[in-house]
């Protein structure tokens, strides 16, 4: 496992991230409804005014409904976008973490040698030596087979 951290911290950042992002939709969600509360709410209010039947308790409880919307959806927002912060830091930090365990497990272990054939380069059979054209299925000397890389 590497120093740099733990799959527990992988999952419980990705996880923390995706509550938060829940609880700001739950924020948000909770806005719009308190919204169409006030706004009914206000349009009784003026309704009242218009024919002198408002009190003060309608006035406060529109005050109060009015600030509630604007909480929720400051708090609503502000989770939402933290909640996208952290699932995406959780993300490219466990991305990094990945990159870092795979350095550390070939750290010391021999570079693979990687032969590739040279475009243009004539191959040759295997089985007799002679040359081979690029396409060829078969060795035109002796008639083996020839495998897919060009060779006998």
């Amino acid at each position: 496992m590497s120093q740099w951290g733990s799959g527990e911290l992988k999952r419980s950042g990705d996880l923390l991230g995706w509550i938060f992002f829940l609880l700001g939709l739950t924020g948000l969600f909770f806005a719009v409804f308190e919204y169409s509360i006030y706004s009914r709410n206000k349009d009784v209010l003026e309704w009242n005014q218009a024919f002198g039947a408002d009190t003060p308790e309608e006035h406060k409880l529109v005050k109060t409904q009015l600030a509630a919307t604007i909480v929720a959806s400051i708090l609503g927002t502000a989770l939402a976008i933290a909640g996208v912060d952290l699932v995406l830091s959780a993300y490219f930090y466990n991305r990094e973490l990945d990159r870092i365990e795979l350095l550390e497990a070939v750290k010391g272990q021999p570079k693979p040698i990687i032969f590739t054939s040279i475009p243009g380069a004539r191959s040759f059979c295997d089985n007799c030596g002679n040359p081979l054209e690029p396409r060829s299925r078969f060795c035109p000397s002796c008639g083996k087979v020839i495998q897919h890389d060009g060779r006998a």
